[in-house]
């Protein structure tokens, strides 16, 4: 009866070994999703610049023709 408690426990807890490998296994991932999510915030950051750019030249653009529609001084 002992030895079945004892099999039945050494098969469902944890060690410290266990616990040990599984923090090392979580340490591991977590580092890759870090990098995975700065890559993609520097890949959001390329691309948000890009559209500011732009939108300021055609902003640039809207005001200079807007300008040249103004009449002349009379």
């Amino acid at each position: 009866m002992a030895r079945a408690i004892r099999d039945h426990a050494s098969e469902t807890l944890a060690t410290k070994a266990d616990l040990r490998e599984l923090e090392l296994r979580l340490e591991a991932r977590l580092a890759q999703l870090e990098q995975k999510l700065e890559q993609k915030i520097a890949d959001a950051q390329i691309s948000l610049i890009k559209w500011f750019t732009g939108i300021m030249i055609a902003q640039g653009a809207a005001i200079v023709a807007l300008i040249k529609l103004l009449p002349g001084p009379s």
